[in-house]
């Protein structure tokens, strides 16, 4: 099938109009207005910027990659310039649906006008792919776990086991074996697809738990997006928080809600899920760039494996978008094919919508491009002049040409300070850090300030406490408090021992040590310190293996890997940067380089199996996933995962039940701004998620300061756990401690002011 510009534009332009009707006539039947919105929205503005550009010879995903990408670019960019500069003509709610979809429409025209003249010669191909029954089967197996997914979360959702949940897992598992099995008869285009159902039925298998938005920074996010959607106007006024910075999680949803019309809270569980599901593909097309298909679709599933990516970044969105334009961005400085002129602005553009996306990712990513860019023009710099550099691999043309350029990148630090220094004034979190790290680096090797998160991931230990420990820091902690504030304690003096909070463990399902609990996570460890290895064999058999130039690689890429494995070494050895940048966010994020050097690794550890060489690469990536996953935590008594369990740890700190959602509205009726509200740790940020206002005073729940009249709420967790959870006071090390709620101290001096059978509120 072939489309020139006279039938292509004709074709968007009713498409367009008919999705303005149904927004005149109010229309979506059959939820037809919001699948229609959502194409146009994810796909017709880069469509028709991809074309623009005259971007031509690359792969059929890469260009959907860029298509989305660009998409999400002026959506997020365009949003912007409509919120600043309509309230200058008289505008108040610039965000309301009618300036909104007049904007967007008036975007389309431009870009589809400049574009209409700029392809005369515009013959796009289409055609259906010939694949053979093998790869069909292959392909549309892939479908089968989408439903089980949705099903598995829905089904514990409403108390049900969670056997369709652990199905799921175990079934991708046996695909991924299958495809391996197969290798030798699929071709390259079933690949991204299958991907993509992989990806998204990981994502949504924790994103759709819960009725409600699930996990920690999501609440804060979604309590950002509320306050742009009531104002429909975003400013910096809006909110202190460096997360108003963010314009993933206030301006972008309130544009697809505009436009898709659903629950607002499915916008995060669901909407981002559809558009980051398209970063593993991006993996896949960058290192399919240096390898076969399988090495490549093998990386995408090391980053899919990740427990950050399907528990963490569904609980992080302002990143999900952000990872997107991160990876496009590398896609892009990658790409040969592409002129280099306009390879440079569309980095550029990456790097902008990067900018206002995510401030933590910014910073990284700016970290590893000027490192990376910078160790080549040393090694450029002293090339010739050492007898080791000569031995390299690198040869002093390939150093030359390479597509990592300095303007572009000072073009995006110029940017970066502008918004998060003078526009925003979020930079304050990276001040913070940088001092802290300064002051802190005595402690390199020491316990305290270091995030749980390192020691989990390189040895799999955690911190443990004392009842002593937890009594001194309260005490500490209460003192200050009481020092800061002027309130009325029912408690006066230290806290009497009937009313003392003790530690509270999570006991694991087999109670009784035995060897199966004792040995269960020797496969876990030693599959992780075989991907930690291959990592440094990986670079180093690249860098010094002069013998083996038929594996090919671009020197920037090498380069943005050592920048990655330089950042994830200084998150392990400075405590306080360990606490600021979680170890496992970096080392995903530094994935987007390293997993290429990680399967080149393994394949150098397994290459006498022959073979079977690629099944146990596998093995390994899948006793990683299986354990990360939570699949194993029923079996041998670790961690139970929220995706896979209605009990354990992660499902009472971050599960929202009705009850909660009812209580929350209660007490924010009846809230006065001149009282606090005490409540635990966890019950903090989904509160104010729901609160629909602003409520600042909010304080721990610990018995010696809690005021005689304000109010104290104990959510669902807390009542039916008979636990509280603080944040870590002891090292101060960003980790959850679990403590017992103070019931008794609360039916005795309190009055139960509400109960809706599982979250209660006293005064």
């Amino acid at each position: 099938m072939k489309l020139n510009r006279n039938i292509l534009f004709p074709t968007l332009l009713i498409i367009q109009i008919v999705i303005n009707l149904l927004f005149v006539i109010n229309s979506n039947y059959l939820f037809i207005r919001t699948i229609l919105s959502f194409l146009s929205l994810v796909l017709m503005p880069g469509l028709l910027l991809i074309l623009c550009l005259r971007i031509k010879n690359l792969r059929n995903y890469e260009y959907l990659s860029y298509i989305i990408g660009f998409s999400l670019s002026l959506l997020i960019l365009g949003g912007l310039l409509i919120n600043s500069l309509l309230p200058l003509i008289g505008v108040i709610k610039p965000l309301s649906d009618i300036p909104v979809i007049v904007g967007y429409n008036l975007l389309l025209l431009i870009l589809g006008v400049i574009t209409f003249f700029r392809s005369k010669d515009l013959n796009l191909s289409i055609s259906y792919p010939k694949f053979s029954k093998l790869n069909w089967f292959i392909l549309l197996s892939s479908l089968v776990f989408l439903p089980l997914s949705i099903f598995g979360a829905v089904t514990l959702n409403n108390g049900g086991t969670n056997g369709v949940a652990l199905s799921m897992i175990v079934g991708i598992v046996i695909y991924i074996f299958t495809v391996t099995l197969f290798r030798k008869h699929l071709v390259d285009d079933i690949f991204p697809p299958i991907i993509y159902f992989i990806g998204l039925a990981l994502l949504l298998s924790y994103s759709l738990r819960s009725w409600h938005i699930l996990g920690w920074d999501i609440n804060l996010e979604y309590q950002m997006f509320q306050l742009t959607k009531t104002r429909l106007l975003w400013t910096v006024s809006n909110s202190l928080d460096p997360f108003n910075s963010c314009l993933s999680i206030t301006i972008l949803p309130t544009l697809f809600n505009t436009f898709l019309k659903i629950n607002d809270e499915y916008i995060f569980k669901l909407v981002y899920q559809l558009l980051f599901a398209i970063v593993p593909i991006n993996i896949f097309l960058i290192v399919r760039r240096y390898t076969s298909s399988l090495v490549a679709f093998f990386s995408s599933f090391l980053l899919m494996s990740q427990e950050f990516f399907y528990m963490g970044l569904t609980s992080v969105t302002r990143q999900e978008i952000a990872l997107i334009f991160f990876t496009c961005s590398v896609l892009v400085l990658l790409n040969n094919k592409i002129e280099a002129k306009i390879r440079n602005v569309i980095f550029i553009l990456f790097g902008a919508s990067l900018v206002v996306a995510h401030y933590s990712t910014t910073y990284s990513a700016l970290f590893l491009f000027f490192t990376a860019y910078f160790l080549i023009l040393i090694l450029r710099y002293i090339n010739g002049k050492s007898q080791f550099i000569n031995n390299l691999i690198i040869g002093n043309q390939r150093l030359k040409n390479v597509n990592l350029k300095l303007i572009p990148l000072l073009i995006l630090l110029v940017l970066t300070i502008i918004w998060n220094v003078f526009i925003t004034k979020s930079a304050n979190n990276l001040k913070y850090t940088i001092s802290g790290m300064y002051r802190s680096i005595g402690e390199t090797f020491t316990n305290n300030n270091r995030s749980q998160t390192v020691y989990s991931f390189l040895f799999n230990k955690n911190y443990s406490y004392s009842s002593d420990q937890l009594d001194e820091s309260i005490k500490k902690f209460s003192g200050q408090y009481l020092r800061l504030n002027k309130i009325d304690p029912v408690l006066k003096g230290e806290i009497v021992d009937i009313y003392k909070p003790h530690l509270v463990s999570y006991k694991p399902l087999f109670q009784e040590k035995n060897l199966l609990t004792s040995i269960s996570s020797y496969p876990y460890t030693i599959a992780k310190y075989i991907i930690m290895l291959s990592l440094f064999i990986g670079i180093i058999y690249l860098l010094m293996n002069k013998t083996n130039n038929n594996i090919y690689y671009d020197v920037e890429y090498l380069f943005l890997a050592i920048a990655s494995l330089i950042f994830i070494i200084l998150v392990v050895i400075l405590p306080h940067i360990s606490v600021a940048y979680n170890v496992e966010r970096v080392f995903f994020q530094s994935l987007t380089f390293s997993s290429f050097f990680i399967l080149i690794g393994m394949e150098i550890i397994f290459k006498s199996f022959r073979s079977l060489k690629y099944f146990l690469i596998l093995s390994v990536l899948v006793i990683y996933m299986l354990y990360q996953s939570g699949v194993t935590a029923p079996f041998t008594g670790n961690v139970l995962r929220v995706n896979t369990s209605n009990t354990g740890m992660e499902y009472d700190e971050h599960y929202i039940h009705e009850e909660d959602i009812s209580a929350i509205k209660w007490i924010s009726n009846r809230y006065d701004n001149y009282m606090y509200i005490y409540m635990d740790f966890m019950a903090i940020p989904k509160f104010k998620a729901f609160a629909g206002r602003n409520i600042n005073k909010i304080q721990y729940v610990i018995p010696n300061i809690i005021d005689k009249s304000n109010y104290v709420y104990a959510s669902y967790s807390n009542t039916h756990g008979n636990i509280a959870f603080i944040d870590d006071i002891i090292y101060s090390s960003g980790n959850t401690l679990a403590i017992s709620y103070p019931f008794n101290f609360l039916n005795t001096n309190k009055n139960l002011v509400y109960n809706n059978g599982g979250a209660k509120i006293y005064k």
